[in-house]
């Protein structure tokens, strides 16, 4: 028995189907253009907002403070991947692009720009040396805590948010008036931008006005004729 193998043809002629696949193809790569389009502007707007959030912060904390201390953040390694092994792999992921987001790089940047700008005192207090998260500001004492441990509680009787104790340390440390601790400050290692001749540091409004008296005073000098002989 004789089997007749019988096409059927979607479309009318193959000029026609192949006229409909650039259409089909064409409105594709229109939209996937548009879709990438409107994610990078996201993107740049998500960018922007977060600089201007840290220049304002930063202005902040400089109009009010002429002496910073920071704790050295090593973002790199704080934000890598988790291991194989690891069975947490999201929890970290979400971790390393919450970090990645706040942008504490960029808020270091920032503040120690404008301090040393400003003619202030800018320190960074080595984690691995003093360790401010798990070191008390009143007695000096250590005590190992996770991460969901967001209260401070010693022996002592100190009770502090653990945040606000760590910067406690960090000030401490940096004015060296941490208990415990008597290393003097040129001999610790870490990176300042104390200057030789301490200026006053005032608000924001005050630094611009002594930056505009210096240079209407660079420019009376220039235009005053220096008298030859």
């Amino acid at each position: 028995m004789a089997i007749r193998r019988v096409t059927f043809r979607l479309y009318p002629t193959k000029q026609v189907e192949q006229k409909l696949y650039y259409h089909r193809r064409l409105h594709k790569e229109l939209y996937n253009a548009a879709v990438y389009n409107r994610k990078t502007q996201y993107q740049e707007k998500v960018a922007n907002q977060r600089a201007n959030w840290v220049h304002q912060m930063a202005t902040v904390i400089i109009g009010c403070n002429s002496f910073v201390a920071t704790e050295e953040l090593e973002v790199v390694k704080m934000t890598r991947k988790a291991k194989k092994t690891n069975k947490r792999k999201r929890q970290k992921a979400g971790l390393n692009k919450s970090i990645l987001d706040v942008g504490f790089g960029m808020v270091r940047a920032a503040i120690k720009y404008k301090v040393e700008e400003a003619g202030g005192l800018f320190v960074e207090v080595p984690t691995k040396l003093v360790k401010p998260s798990q070191t008390c500001p009143q007695c000096g004492t250590q005590h190992k805590k996770t991460l969901d441990e967001r209260v401070h509680n010693c022996t002592c009787g100190c009770i502090l948010d653990r945040d606000i104790a760590a910067a406690k340390v960090c000030l401490l440390w940096s004015q060296e008036r941490l208990p415990g601790d008597g290393i003097a400050l040129d001999k610790r290692g870490c990176s300042s931008s104390t200057s030789s001749t301490r200026k006053h540091t005032g608000s924001m409004k005050q630094l611009g006005q002594m930056k505009r008296q210096k240079s209407q005073s660079a420019v009376g000098d220039a235009e005053t004729p220096t008298s030859t002989k």
